[in-house]
């Protein structure tokens, strides 16, 4: 089990994000289909320095409906463990080469992002049918830090709090 400090993971997204630079371009989508964990996290946060669309999927949706939303969301990679997930002639890393990437020595990459450019791409539960999807951008993320500001005043620039739940 790996622990990091604040300026680790971000050290190590950092070097994440500058392995993809040259794979996934500005706004390109990379599929998640991991569980909650580092790997999940480091990847949302290096698709977010690359002003990149994170596309969580739950992989228990099944091998057919995981296949259709990758391809229908058009990602240009997908993080996985399970190949079986992957369609045919996707770019594919395991959780475990994105830790190795992670911690390399390599590269870091940040490009600029406007609070309107889309970051993240929900998918409903898919109890009916399909999955649908919504895409939020940097700025309906950045909300939840002014909500958090609104509910907890006392709460200051000295004081940390981590919650992460994944987002599907």
């Amino acid at each position: 089990d790996l622990a990091l400090t604040w300026v680790e993971l971000d050290a190590w997204s950092a070097r994440l994000a500058g392995a993809w630079a040259g794979l996934v371009p500005r706004g390109g989508r990379i599929g998640l289909v991991l569980p909650n964990g580092l790997a999940h996290l480091l990847c949302e946060l290096a698709a977010w320095r690359l002003n990149a669309v994170a596309v969580p999927i739950a992989a228990g949706l099944g091998v057919a409906r995981v296949q259709a939303l990758l391809t229908s969301t058009a990602v240009c990679l997908v993080i996985t463990d399970d190949p079986a997930l992957v369609p045919a002639g996707m770019t594919r890393l395991t959780a475990a080469a994105v830790i190795a990437l992670a911690q390399s020595s390599g590269a870091t990459a940040l490009r600029p992002s406007h609070p309107d450019d889309p970051c993240l791409m929900l998918m409903t539960s898919g109890s009916t049918g399909m999955p649908r999807r919504v895409l939020l951008s940097q700025r309906n993320l950045c909300s939840q830090q002014a909500a958090f500001a609104a509910l907890w005043p006392d709460i200051g620039p000295g004081d940390r709090l981590a919650s992460y739940l994944p987002w599907h």
